[in-house]
């Protein structure tokens, strides 16, 4: 079935109106939950007892519990269907952030970040593969990149946020960082119970398209399914460029979150002689200029149709960032440095997930997917490790960054030889 260019685009405009918008809300309650520990690090390190060796064990914790869960669930998610499984993820991982607004010692935060991890695993890479049950592949990468935004978004709101709890949200004797925890958990608690509602399993489930609409889209997205084969977990486990995928996303991930759980820790060690309030303003600059550059590298690649090259340049861009940020002593070039790995890190995102789903066939995509997250996110646990130890055995907290630097382009190598084995790149 053909339809005209102005009839593919209003079809694909209204796939994003429906499916980008709730999926975006819900990554960013997501991420914001998953992150705010670093915020609440400043005032809550010092009355729980915490080091900088184990906020960074505190902080990775999260994502053993999502590595050992993440495959189970892509996996049940593909049986019962998105609308149902998205909405039991959030609901628990709601009510474990919650109930970290009640820890009384390390221990406690401990298990609850493992529980908080294991709640919400499934959840991204589920909704990676949920998009592509609805956008072909030309429009998946500024698709992904608009869904991922949702990591720049997250802490455009919550940098101020949560800054502005710390600095003024002190009801009886319940401390600040406690509120931070609680206020910021029941959104994702609500928003589940909203999810059961409004998630599509599919385009054949989509109200607001009529029958010939739901033709097409259904055509194009299984247009390429003819020579597809059923692989089993192992064989999934042992392919050379689901491996070297996996790599590349644990390269990605390692700088993204050591910089993530950090920065907010940096930042108001050179900016101390401000209000948490303003310097929660100042840590929303280098998210606002990441999400720009998300937008127009994905567009770039969208238009150029080309991944691979996009993906090897931004690690570079990464790590002379934090190169940059290692060699300065002020605090502005400092921020900036910052700001430039960052933006490189993230943007990786919607070009990467985009190479991954052209690469793998439609019956490897969902457990391919929860793989490659999945080891990749144990970058989410040895970041901040990393990051943590160096930085309580230097004393500095730019410590760890020439290790982070060394990792990216380690990243940026592994994407290459994944490519090298692509006809197409």
């Amino acid at each position: 079935m053909q339809v005209s260019r102005e009839s593919e685009k209003r079809i694909l405009g209204l796939v994003r109106l429906h499916i980008i918008p709730f999926a975006l809300i819900l990554y960013i309650v997501a991420f914001l939950d998953r992150v705010n520990l670093g915020y609440a690090a400043i005032v809550m390190n010092p009355d729980l007892g915490i080091s900088a060796e184990l906020f960074g064990f505190i902080s990775g914790i999260f994502f053993i519990g999502y590595l050992i869960f993440e495959v189970p669930s892509n996996i049940i998610m593909q049986k019962v269907g998105a609308r149902l499984w998205i909405g039991r993820i959030m609901i628990s991982w709601g009510l474990v952030a919650v109930l970290m607004g009640f820890v009384q010692n390390p221990d406690q935060l401990i298990v609850l970040r493992f529980l908080l991890g294991a709640a919400e695993a499934g959840f991204f890479p589920g909704m990676i593969w949920y998009l592509g049950t609805w956008f072909p592949p030309r429009y998946l990468a500024r698709s992904i990149a608009l869904f991922a935004t949702g990591i720049v978004v997250s802490n455009i709101i919550g940098a101020p946020l949560s800054m502005y709890i710390l600095d003024t949200l002190n009801l009886g004797s319940v401390a600040a960082w406690r509120w931070l925890f609680i206020v910021e958990g029941v959104p994702a608690v609500l928003l589940g119970i909203l999810s059961l509602r409004i998630l599509k399993n599919g385009p054949a489930d989509a109200e607001w398209l009529d029958p010939s609409q739901k033709q097409w889209l259904i055509q194009e997205l299984t247009s390429g399914e003819a020579n597809t084969r059923s692989l089993r977990l192992v064989d999934i486990l042992t392919d050379r460029k689901i491996l070297l995928f996996s790599g590349t996303y644990f390269s990605v991930t390692v700088g993204m979150y050591a910089i993530i759980f950090f920065l907010p820790t940096l930042s108001s060690s050179f900016l101390h002689d401000l209000d948490m309030s303003v310097i929660g303003l100042l840590l929303t600059i280098p998210y606002i200029i990441t999400l720009i550059c998300m937008f127009l590298v994905s567009c770039h690649s969208d238009l150029k149709g080309e991944r691979l090259y996009h993906i090897v340049i931004l690690f570079f861009i990464a790590g002379a960032g934090l190169t940059l940020d290692q060699i300065t002593a002020d605090p502005l070039i400092s921020l900036l440095g910052i700001t430039i790995a960052l933006s490189g890190i993230i943007s990786i995102i919607g070009p990467f997930w985009s190479y991954v789903l052209s690469v793998l066939n439609p019956d490897e995509q969902p457990v391919g997917v929860a793989v490659i997250n999945s080891i990749g996110n144990l970058g989410g646990f040895v970041g901040p490790v990393i990051t943590g130890y160096l930085i309580t055995l230097f004393k500095t907290l730019d410590s760890g960054w020439p290790v982070i630097t060394i990792i990216l382009c380690l990243g940026a190598v592994m994407i290459f030889l994944a490519g090298r084995t692509q006809k197409n790149v």
